[in-house]
This record gives C-alpha cells, structure tokens and sequence, in this order.
C-alpha cells in the first residue's frame, strides 16, 4: 500500500498570497481536493492530508504527521504571487538532477504543465521547510500567480481546478504505477443501429440541403436550405452528413465542404490578433477587451486552438485572424 501526503499550503490564519479577490490558502485546498478525489480512483494506494478544511497548521506539524505516518510521498500544492506568470515545480534544494526525488517530480511537473495551460517556468530546487524536513521524497508545485489576471481567471474555474488536480494524481499513479479501481458492473449497452445518433455537427454557415449522400456530393437535386447552426447527425455515408434537429429522426444530407468555411493554417511563430467578435478562451473564461486586436504570437498550434504566447492562453482558431 503506497502512502501518499498531500499537503494544501496555508489555511487558517495563513491566507498565503492573495490578489484578484483570491486567497492562496483557498486554491490550494481546492486543488489537494481534487488531487485525492482522482487519486482515490486507484488501487493501493492510502491518502492522507494536512488540512481538509480551512485551518491553521504549522509547517511543522504538517512534515511531523506525514513522518509519524511513515508516508512514501509528500506533494505539497502551493500558488504563487510576484506579478509573473506560469507554472514551476520544487524539490530540495541538496537533491541531485539525477536523484529518485528528481524524476518523480519531472512525471508529475510535465502531467501538470500538459493541461494547465500555463507557461512552464522550469523545475527547481528551495531550501522549503516541508521539502528539507520531510523524511519521505517530496515535491511542492506552484500553480500560476495568484497576483496576475491572465493566471487568477484559470483559478477561479472549477473545471481547471479538476484539471490540475487530476494531472498531479496522474502523475504520483504513474510514479508508482496504480491501476484504477474496477469501476462497479453495468448492464451492456444494445448496439446502436446503423442510423442511429453518433455525435453533433455544426453548420458555420447556411448551406444546400439534399435529398441522398451522392446528390450532396455531387451538388445536385437540392431539396431544401439547411441553416448556420448545431445538428445531430443521423448518418454519414461518401463523406456527406445527414444532419437533423431532431435526434433519431431523417433530416437533409449536406456537403460538410460547403457547410464549414476552410480555416486558415496556423505554425508556430505566426503573429495573429484575437477578433473583435471572440467571446470566450478556448477553455471559457471571458475574453479582456485589452488583448483584443493586439497582435500575439503563436506558441502551440492544437486541432482547434492556439496558445498564445504574451497571454499564456489557449484561444480558438476560428476566433483569430493572421496578421
């Protein structure tokens, strides 16, 4: 049974760093939550906490219960404040490059940083009081700066908060390769028939509708007007859809060509600005009216959206243009 100690920085009396109406001591806990939730998802595996709730403890009694406990692995989560930006991971600071401690904390930096959407700020090294008197490895990481705006919106959502926390259990799982749990047995599902309902698509545009797959294809016998929208699709056959806006039943086969404009290509290095029109982020906070017709520079290029690289932000394709 490996034991795990997970340690959410500040509480009580201690806020930690503060800014953007958030308090560190806060994040951290909402963070530690997660990370035994998604934890707890695995076989082997015995978790315990500094706090579980917002109160005061001494950073010695946190390495005290985790020792006397006889953990295998003290993580303790921490946010960060200084008016930077991103993502950075700790070990002890007399620890080599090459020691255990050092590649535990690599898994568990690089898990993080793959959907914190944060900048990577490195993996480091501090003389920490819960990273030098802990008897068992140990890491702490801090999660964005609480001080900055860009950083402090991914903290106010709790879908981020999820994200995070999952990473860092992904990781200590990977660490000590658990398994997950068998989840509980479920009636097996009938086999869907071959017309029944496999995803949605959204029409960006109003396009031709048709009668059969190969009259869409080949753009003739138009049978109605199918409008800009989100539809279920009832099939597809020769790359065409069938699309209707009610689920299980025939609509109008269309041309996906026609009805989704080609968006242009994106590389890393390309300067771009975010539209007047854009709205949301690609992970759904508020787009500022200040980053808006600013030209930003592409840092990573994914199937639908773009990290920008002065903003530390994902934002999607279609709410960009080149510059």
């Amino acid at each position: 049974m490996v034991k795990i100690f997970i340690d959410p920085g500040h509480g009580g009396t201690d806020s930690g760093a503060t800014g953007n109406a958030l308090l560190e001591k806060n994040i951290t806990l909402q963070i530690a939550l997660a990370v035994r939730k998604y934890l707890s998802e695995y076989k082997g595996v015995s978790i315990k906490m500094s706090r579980t709730t917002d109160k005061t403890v001494t950073l010695n009694e946190r390495t005290k219960e985790a020792n006397s406990w006889g953990a295998d692995y003290f993580l303790s989560i921490h946010i960060n404040a200084g008016k930077g930006t991103g993502f950075e991971s700790y070990i002890f600071n007399k620890l080599s490059d090459t020691s255990s401690s050092a590649k535990k904390r690599t898994i568990i930096h690089k898990k993080v940083l793959a959907v914190n959407e944060l900048r990577n700020r490195g993996q480091k090294k501090a003389n920490l009081h819960v990273l030098r008197e802990s008897k068992m490895e140990a890491a702490l990481t801090e999660n964005g700066f609480i001080d900055t705006a860009i950083d402090a919106i991914k903290m106010k959502d709790k879908a981020w908060i999820a994200r995070v926390g999952k990473a860092h259990a992904e990781g200590i799982a990977q660490i000590y390769n658990l398994k997950k749990s068998s989840p509980p047995s479920t009636p097996t599902p009938s086999k869907p028939t071959s017309n029944s309902i496999k995803d949605t698509y959204k029409v960006i545009k109003t396009t031709e509708g048709y009668s059969t797959a190969q009259d869409a294809k080949n753009r003739k016998n138009k049978r109605s007007t199918v409008s800009a929208g989100t539809y279920y699709v009832y099939k597809k056959a020769s790359g065409m859809l069938n699309v209707t806006k009610q689920k299980g039943t025939p609509g109008s086969w269309i041309n996906p060509t026609t009805s989704s404009p080609k968006q242009p290509s994106f590389k890393v290095g390309d300067h771009v600005v975010i539209k007047n029109s854009a709205k949301t982020y690609a992970t759904g906070e508020k787009i500022p009216s200040w980053v808006k017709n600013k030209s930003l520079t592409v840092q990573q290029v994914a199937s639908e959206r773009l990290l920008l690289k002065e903003i530390t932000s994902w934002v999607k394709k279609t709410d960009v243009s080149k510059k």
